[in-house]
């Protein structure tokens, strides 16, 4: 495996190097679900990377051996280096890679053809040379009536072990609009943002500053809206998706070459919730309080107390928790059983994630633009900001106050707390 020095981009520990090597030896392929699937990326290399030669070279043996007859190799060879670095960010992220197997979606206009990868031909030689060479895994998609699913690629463990070391430092184009709307509604199909858009500005201001920085898996910081421009409005970047539970990669990263650290807001989504509701909320952390009241961990009443924001009947959220959370089915029904008891008063199953997740937006947003005035970088994670280490005590305070500015037009007397690791 190629040494992961510190260089221009993210990592520092050798600690990280041993990590990612135990996640790709692990056995099980990752899960195959929305929350695991991912598009294509327009990636590259920074110039400066010292990892940009060994990268190089990569692709060079790649292209020799796989080019075949194909026709105009400097576009074969730009599809190899697109394909082998979205395996790769993928590979760090334990994400399968989505790629169209039909032809039109590689025409002008589309996700591919703004990635660079507009040969349906070219992109079809190099994968099947991949495969044939038991290099890569590959799942499929699907027809179905109201769409279909595409065809999800991840790399084996030879080939795994080969691309990690430049996942972390690919990164992404940055091109405003630096917003998008998810399954619009027929009326906003066509939907534009101009560059005087009220929700453009402050993204345009994040990200003319943030891409002045350097952190792992380096792309735009989007704000995401489903089905219109009003509705959810979460901020995301691939860097939240670095995995930190069953493998501790992105903590161990670095922004601008120093070690970072993670602020978040306890316990966000009940917040949030009970705040709407105006109802008091005493606990230090109400997911622990449920906990003890359950008999079950803080981690189960995590996962279910935020699928069952966003479900609509019992069976849904149990489901989704133990899909999503791997929350058993009797920890679920205690932990509901404790909600009920807890707050009589109030509906768990009513859809309210959406919701939350507009306000958590709305925070995050005015957190990294206070950021960007500051001079620090920002980075989001769902209800959480990453920054240098170095600025622990602005992030904390930055959050706590930005968070109160917001959630007094729900409730004046709703209170949080914050939490760093």
């Amino acid at each position: 495996m190629v040494s992961l020095a510190p260089s221009s981009v993210p990592m520092s520990k050798e600690s990280l190097q041993s990590e990612l090597t135990r996640m790709i030896d692990s056995s099980e392929l990752p899960k195959d679900s929305y929350k695991t699937h991912a598009f294509c990326q327009p990636l590259s290399l920074a110039d400066d990377c010292e990892q940009r030669g060994a990268f190089d070279s990569l692709v060079e043996h790649y292209f020799v051996e796989s080019k075949g007859n194909a026709k105009k190799l400097g576009q074969y060879r730009r599809h190899i280096e697109l394909i082998l670095l979205n395996l790769a960010q993928n590979v760090v992220k334990r994400n399968w890679l989505l790629l169209s197997g039909n032809p039109p979606d590689f025409k002008a206009g589309r996700l591919l053809n703004y990635c660079g990868i507009t040969s349906f031909d070219h992109a079809r030689q190099f994968l099947r040379f991949l495969q044939s060479n038991r290099l890569l895994i590959v799942k499929q998609g699907k027809a179905y009536e109201n769409g279909h699913t595409l065809n999800r690629y991840w790399p084996t463990k030879a080939l795994a072990h080969e691309l990690a070391p430049y996942g972390l430092y690919a990164e992404a184009r940055y091109q405003p609009p630096y917003l998008r709307i998810n399954q619009p509604d027929a009326i906003y199909e066509d939907f534009h943002y101009n560059k005087e858009h009220l929700d453009i500005v402050p993204l345009i201001e994040i990200n003319d500053f943030a891409k002045n920085h350097r952190w792992a898996c380096k792309a735009p910081i989007v704000q995401v809206f489903k089905e219109n421009p009003f509705s959810v409005g979460r901020l995301i970047t691939p860097f939240q998706n670095l995995p930190t539970r069953e493998f501790n990669i992105r903590k161990q990263t670095l922004i601008d070459g120093e070690a970072l650290i993670e602020t978040d807001l306890n316990a966000n989504h009940l917040r949030l919730f009970l705040a709407t509701h105006k109802e008091p909320c005493s606990a230090d952390d109400p997911y622990l309080e449920l906990a003890e009241i359950s008999n079950t961990t803080r981690d189960e009443v995590k996962g279910f107390i935020n699928v069952g924001l966003n479900s609509t009947h019992f069976r849904q959220a149990q489901g989704a928790a133990l899909g999503e959370w791997n929350v058993s089915y009797t920890a679920s029904q205690a932990i509901y059983r404790a909600f009920k008891t807890r707050y009589p008063k109030l509906k768990l199953l009513c859809g309210f994630g959406t919701s939350a997740m507009a306000h958590e937006g709305m925070i995050l947003r005015n957190v990294i633009l206070k950021g960007v005035k500051d001079g620090i970088l920002a980075l989001p994670i769902h209800d959480a900001i990453a920054t240098k280490q170095t600025n622990k005590d602005w992030a904390k305070e930055t959050l706590l106050r930005e968070w109160y500015q917001w959630v007094k037009q729900l409730d004046c007397k709703a209170r949080t707390h914050v939490a760093q690791n």
